[in-house]
């Protein structure tokens, strides 16, 4: 009996510490390295497709959980090891979270192989790059090799680094984060307004070390512990609807949306119609009680800042409707061109014009080139040709802009053109001067029907988060929208329709400040 006993407790004994000590596994260990490699290019194209496409979003909070669990399990594996699955796991992500990129290809001014070709190249480096920052991190992971709970702490914090870099190192080309693609969960991103759309990527990522530490460690109380921080999480975000502050007063807006091409866009025979589809909404939107309506990023491509031309034929829309217009065009200062806003108000002497926002994140290759003695010698002259017309200068007006609206009663804006909605901390100098709400101008044809344009509206609900600000979306080829100040989309118009459509809501107005 005596013996028996003792076999029973060597037998529980052996259980228990092959178990929980992550050390010694022999069964992980003798894996094939490919199943590992493989788990963890499925981590990537899984997370990928949560950042492309709004009905797989849910997985990110999943996903990254089997590339932490392959890295995990390389403890005491060569260096190498590391290399193989963070690289495939960053390239597999990057690769899918950028395929909306070479739809550029249908727009350069080369032959159709050309310039799928040169495209291609370009997304590649793009995704090399970023994949770096990845593989930098493995090897440091792998030289320390530390205590599972100490991932607990690296992962997130790396996830944080790289997501900063990503906006600061590359310029911000391209912006991917995890944390965005939740935008489709307002509820779950709440928090953003604590630390940011990069600081809910970093609580994704401790959720997933948790599960994969959960599975590789049996300890089930990780699994315990990422439940909870999930559910806190939501609460949060239930008890920051529920007690949200009133409003100051409400305002009555309306964000333009229209399907115009790049190339009916820049031919001046279109001018007419194109104009006419913006009357129209004006109309419309006065009609249905609007006070401010925005117009799209550059709505017609000239300079409004005089009172001639089109800048006075926006002037006369707004005095005919009696409705502020912001609208998008060029500002010359100094013989350099910038992508600005323009702020149209109604008067009894005919109107005024007003020049509220140059554009300050340039598109490499769209809006200026990058190194461009360099590309110049490498790229082709007809890739060149796509672009004359759109060499910018970056800066200018910037800061809050008060807005003045028919009725005399005013109201501070932030402004952001297209790709500056990708920086979270673009709008904070607007929204500490007093702004009260933001308003976006974007040109998304370029990239009409893919991804590109959901990735963009997610950039929106986090600034309207993060920021506790209502914001006005208003697109060229994507979604345009009006969104209250916890990313909740009020209306929203379809970027696949025919017919050009007006988001229109009332939104509430506050000058509450967030973390």
């Amino acid at each position: 009996l005596k013996n028996r006993t003792r076999l029973l407790i060597f037998m529980y004994n052996a259980t228990l510490n092959s178990s929980l000590n992550y050390v010694n596994k022999p069964s992980l260990e003798n894996w094939n390295p490919w199943i590992w490699r493989i788990t963890a290019a499925v981590s990537g194209i899984l997370c990928g497709l949560a950042t492309i496409y709004p009905i797989f979003a849910w997985l990110i909070w999943l996903a990254p959980a089997a590339f932490l669990f392959s890295i995990l399990a390389a403890h005491n594996k060569p260096l190498t090891e590391y290399l193989w699955r963070s690289g495939l796991f960053a390239v597999c992500y990057y690769a899918l979270a950028l395929s909306g990129l070479l739809t550029v290809a249908d727009h350069l001014s080369l032959p159709r192989w050309q310039a799928g070709l040169l495209v291609l190249l370009i997304t590649a480096l793009c995704v090399v790059l970023l994949s770096l920052l990845w593989l930098l991190a493995a090897v440091i992971y792998g030289l320390c090799q530390p205590a599972v709970p100490v991932s607990f702490a690296f992962w997130p914090l790396v996830c944080y680094l790289i997501e900063w870099l990503q906006g600061h190192i590359f310029g911000g080309f391209p912006a991917i984060s995890l944390g965005v693609s939740q935008g489709v969960y307002p509820l779950l991103c709440q928090s953003a307004g604590c630390w940011g759309a990069t600081g809910l990527s970093s609580l994704i990522i401790l959720i997933n070390i948790l599960l994969a530490a959960t599975i590789f460690c049996r300890r089930w109380r990780y699994l315990l512990l990422a439940l909870a921080i999930f559910i806190i999480n939501i609460v949060a975000g239930l008890v920051d609807w529920h007690f949200d502050t009133p409003p100051e007063r409400p305002l009555q807006v309306a964000a333009a949306n229209s399907d115009i091409m790049l190339e009916q866009r820049w031919d001046r025979s279109y001018d007419s119609e194109i104009f006419a589809i913006y009357a129209g909404q004006a109309a419309n939107s006065r009609a249905e009680g609007a006070q401010l309506l925005l117009l799209p990023e550059t709505a017609l491509p000239y300079v409004l800042q005089s009172t001639s031309g089109y800048g006075s034929r926006f002037l006369q829309l707004a005095n005919q409707n009696q409705l502020t217009l912001v609208v998008g065009g060029f500002a010359e200062h100094n013989r350099q061109r910038y992508n600005s806003l323009f702020s149209a108000t109604p008067t009894s002497a005919g109107g005024k014009l007003t020049e509220i926002y140059s554009k300050r994140a340039l598109v490499p290759f769209g809006e200026y080139i990058p190194l461009k003695g360099l590309c110049r010698r490498l790229l082709p002259d007809g890739f060149w040709a796509s672009f004359t017309l759109n060499i910018l200068q970056s800066g200018g007006k910037q800061g809050a802009a008060t807005i003045i609206l028919a009725d005399k009663s005013r109201v501070s804006t932030a402004q952001l053109i297209c790709y500056d909605l990708c920086f979270a901390d673009y709008p904070r100098q607007a929204v500490n001067e007093g702004a009260q709400l933001l308003l976006a101008a974007s040109n998304d044809v370029w990239y009409r029907d893919t991804c590109v344009i959901y990735q963009h509206l997610n950039h929106a609900i986090l600034r309207a988060i993060e920021y506790n600000r209502p914001l006005l979306n208003s697109t060229n080829g994507g979604y345009s929208a009006v969104i209250d100040n916890q990313g909740r989309i009020l209306a929203l118009t379809n970027p696949n329709t025919a017919q050009a459509k007006t988001a229109m809501a009332e939104v509430g107005l506050t000058s509450n400040l967030t973390l």
